[in-house]
């Protein structure tokens, strides 16, 4: 059974090894769900193999997997690695400091999805000049005429 090295945001210099069950799977950079005392925190798969210097039978299993691909990007992972050895810093803390509060939390990353506007052919036949009161108007219209991209993120 494969065996997940976890880096859990505690002050120790080293990563703990859970089993991970054969119904799911994670890769570096992967946040997981694992006990950790009387506790489940959130911790990130630092690596996956098949041993473990702790016997198999004494190691705890992976509660769950939140995410199904890496949290970072490869560069990003590259770094902060580098950081915690050049620096002595303890993987966990480096690690769960370069994430967002609510993925610190177990959270899903949502994405909110992105609005894009554009003149619809009754927009491009407007007279600009009717929009005498309404100056904001007048130059979105003449933006969107120009195709200049306007876009906003919402939810």
């Amino acid at each position: 059974m494969p065996v997940a090295h976890v880096a859990l945001p505690v002050p120790l210099p080293r990563t703990f090894d859970y089993l991970l069950p054969d119904s799911m799977s994670a890769r570096a950079g992967c946040r997981v769900t694992v006990p950790f005392g009387k506790q489940q925190r959130v911790g990130i798969v630092v690596s996956v193999s098949e041993k473990s210097e702790l016997p198999l039978n004494e190691l705890k299993s992976v509660v769950e997997v939140l995410d199904g691909e890496p949290v970072y990007s490869t560069s990003t992972w590259r770094l902060l690695l580098w950081a915690a050895d050049y620096y002595h810093h303890p993987i966990g803390d480096v690690l769960f400091h370069a994430l967002p509060i609510l993925l610190r939390q177990g959270k899903n990353a949502c994405h909110a999805p992105m609005w894009y506007w554009f003149a619809t052919e009754q927009g491009q036949a407007v007279d600009i000049n009717s929009l005498k009161r309404s100056q904001k108007q007048q130059q979105a219209l003449a933006a969107l005429r120009q195709g200049k991209n306007l876009a906003a993120s919402g939810e």
